[in-house]
């Protein structure tokens, strides 16, 4: 009887020093943040940092594939609450109602400046270029773009703004990532930020043109279980 495969299992580690644990655990791919990132999610590490997993992995294991999260920062910090409306003159609210508030936004994660896309951009190739990565043993880069859509609704209060995959920027870094030819390129996993959209985009047809959305930024399959795809 064939035994089965072993499942492969990715990991992901904040700094190298677990990397040689993790693969001496039957890790066969790791997904590198920077050292201290943990509860900010995991940032972009540091060439000194990839360097110093690569040379701490155990020679009788085989090289796992390793994934380099881009992402320049943490989540934003929540907006401050919104004071009540105050009357004119100061006067004192005599009624016993709540007074009205205005409305409150969540603040959204993944929504980046042009400074920090540049940043990335920049992490990226400074990582494609530096001969430590290999696309041939599955290295390549974790991040997600997003942006706002206006939906103007004439019934409501306050304009829509949804958030969506942001398909140009996610394109340029994509195929910033795949620019070295060799074995295709760099793998490209679209991350957390899928999580976002999907909390978001509860119905079938919504979930349909996300799909469609991330296909047209070179990503692969829209699925958290298959995340691993190759891009294109």
């Amino acid at each position: 009887m064939v035994p089965a495969a072993r499942p492969r299992l990715e990991v992901p580690i904040f700094g190298p020093d677990a990397g040689a644990l993790a693969v001496s655990l039957g890790v066969s791919r790791l997904e590198l943040n920077h050292a201290g990132s943990y509860a900010l999610g995991g940032t972009t590490p540091t060439l000194s940092e990839l360097t110093a997993l690569l040379s701490s992995l155990p020679p009788n294991h085989p090289r796992p594939a390793i994934r380099i999260m881009i992402r320049p920062r943490g989540p934003p910090p929540p907006p401050p609450p919104s004071p009540l409306f105050s009357p004119p003159n100061n006067h004192p609210i005599t009624t016993t109602t709540t007074p009205p508030q205005p409305p409150q936004t969540q603040s959204q994660d993944f929504l980046y400046t042009p400074a920090e896309l540049t940043t990335m951009a920049a992490s990226i190739q400074e990582f494609t270029t530096s001969n430590l990565l290999d696309p041939s043993a599955g290295d390549g880069f974790v991040f997600g773009v997003l942006c706002h859509h206006h939906h103007p609704n004439p019934t409501a209060i306050v304009e829509q703004r949804l958030v969506g995959l942001d398909v140009e920027q996610n394109t340029r870094l994509v195929r910033l990532a795949k620019k070295k030819q060799d074995f295709g390129g760099f793998k490209c996993v679209l991350h957390r930020a899928l999580d976002d959209l999907l909390s978001q985009q509860q119905q079938q047809q919504q979930q349909q043109q996300q799909q469609q959305q991330q296909r047209g930024s070179g990503f692969g399959s829209s699925s958290r279980v298959v995340m691993e795809e190759v891009v294109g």
